[in-house]
């Protein structure tokens, strides 16, 4: 038992300290896991090599994602580009009509949007570094083509030689617990294949459901870019979602009255009510239940030891920690407490409990 947490206790630390060079590897094996049933099947379609089939998918991957991109990336950049040139006026015009005066004393402080303004900028100088200056802004660049790199042939190699990796790792396990070991897998595959491939399909549902109904429906400005990032919130649980609204319903309100913030307000409420009761329980069921406490101690503590990437990750590593605990202390047949209860006659909410 005490070498068992060794063992543990070293990996945890070689994780720790190796966090800042994490990201690539961490997405090329998120890439692999949803890939890889996609490639197991083209391989037994096609009766093809399986390097073959990897690198025709690639190829069909970067042909379709490039298409993608050059139709949405001018609009997107010229909509980006747009609403940071008014942003200081949206901010202004927002401020007043929250708090009916251009300047507002706080504890014998003048507080004025230009005031908050200076601060968030000084704030995101300092949380990127100086990005004015050329030779960060060049050391960025190159650090994020060597981590898409660094993706792209770590994912290939997890999807050509991934199961025998996982094989040969089952040799160091003691022969008695090859059975358990094969469960535990499956149970967190399937965890994760689900927590995975549904938030995949969440982001991209709630990016195209908010784009028809601000763009076509309130003819919002910065339709697409406001769209896009209620899309890549949605994987932060409780906070995302809460900050995707706050920034339609202001920029509404700035721009279209305060008639039309209430309406993008009932419209975030409306599809949050879709999403929780109807889309969560199909595409997750009850794969990944966490109490919603566990679920915030877990993005707080993932956002505390590794950043934004942390907080990603947060969910899923719960899940299968919960999972690994289960195995290996199975729970009171009343169920786990890190189980997320389910009231009398309603379904147990997923993916951290119910989201507000």
């Amino acid at each position: 038992m005490i070498r068992r947490w060794g063992w543990l206790l070293g990996l945890g630390l070689v994780l720790y300290l190796g966090r800042a060079v994490l990201p690539p590897f961490v997405l090329a094996i998120i890439l692999a896991y949803l890939l890889n049933p996609l490639v197991d099947g083209l391989t037994r379609r096609l009766r093809l090599p399986r390097w073959t089939v990897i690198v025709g998918l690639y190829l069909f991957m970067l042909s379709g994602l490039g298409a993608l991109l050059a139709v949405l990336v001018p609009a997107f950049v010229h909509e980006t580009r747009a609403l940071a040139q008014h942003a200081p006026a949206i901010l202004t015009a927002l401020f007043i009509q929250i708090t009916g005066t251009p300047a507002l004393d706080l504890f014998g402080r003048s507080i004025t949007p230009d005031l908050l303004l200076a601060y968030f900028s000084r704030s995101l100088d300092e949380a990127l570094g100086r990005p004015g200056e050329a030779l960060h802004v060049a050391a960025l660049l190159v650090e994020g083509v060597l981590g898409i790199l660094v993706t792209l042939v770590v994912t290939f190699y997890l999807l050509l030689h991934g199961r025998a990796f996982l094989a040969y790792l089952l040799h160091f396990v003691p022969a008695e617990h090859h059975d358990r070991v094969r469960r535990l897998g499956r149970r967190v595959n399937h965890v994760l294949g689900s927590y995975l491939r549904g938030q995949l399909f969440l982001v991209v549902l709630m990016a195209s459901a908010t784009y028809l109904a601000l763009g076509p429906g309130f003819h919002l400005p910065y339709a697409l870019p406001i769209a896009l990032a209620t899309g890549i919130l949605e994987v932060i649980p409780f906070v995302g979602p809460v900050v995707a609204a706050t920034i339609a319903a202001g920029v509404g309100l700035v721009q279209l009255g305060p008639q039309a913030a209430v309406g993008i307000i009932l419209v975030y409420f409306v599809l949050r009510q879709l999403e929780d009761h109807v889309v969560m329980p199909i595409v997750l069921g009850r794969a990944v239940a966490l109490h919603p406490a566990v679920t915030i101690f877990a993005v707080l503590t993932g956002g505390t030891l590794a950043g934004v990437l942390g907080v990603l990750l947060a969910v899923p590593v719960a899940a299968t920690v919960k999972v690994v605990l289960e195995e290996l202390y199975p729970p009171e047949p009343a169920g786990s407490c890190l189980a997320d209860p389910a009231r009398p006659g309603q379904p147990a909410s997923t993916l951290g409990g119910e989201r507000q």
